[in-house]
This record gives C-alpha cells, structure tokens and sequence, in this order.
C-alpha cells in the first residue's frame, strides 16, 4: 500500500485527520485498508467500533 502525500503544519507535523471524513474517501485514499462498513461512516465511528485512537493506529492494525 502506498502512503499518500498528506499535508503538514507549520511546526512540520502531519495533520491530523478530520473525524467527520466519511469512511467512502478514506478507502479511496488508502486503497480500501479500512474494516468494512457503510460507506457514510464517519472516522470518529470506525476509530470507536475498532477501538483504536487514531488513524495510523487503525491502519496497523491490518
């Protein structure tokens, strides 16, 4: 799976990911590594039914 280029801030630290970014684009942008679901799933909801603290955290989990 290849990382996509993510913003940084001004401190040269990534931003995090909104927690209303619907599950549909967050498989388009990591090649569809998320756990299935609806499509119109928030991130904040997939990080609570996986029960991980982050993004990151839930893409290792894999």
């Amino acid at each position: 799976m290849s990382k996509p280029s993510r913003s940084r801030n001004k401190n040269g630290r990534f931003r995090k990911k909104r927690s209303d970014t619907h599950q549909e684009t967050l498989e388009q942008t990591y090649d569809g590594s998320i756990p299935d679901g609806r499509s119109d799933r928030h991130l904040k909801t997939i990080l609570q039914k996986e029960d991980a603290p982050s993004l990151s955290q839930l893409l290792k989990k894999d």
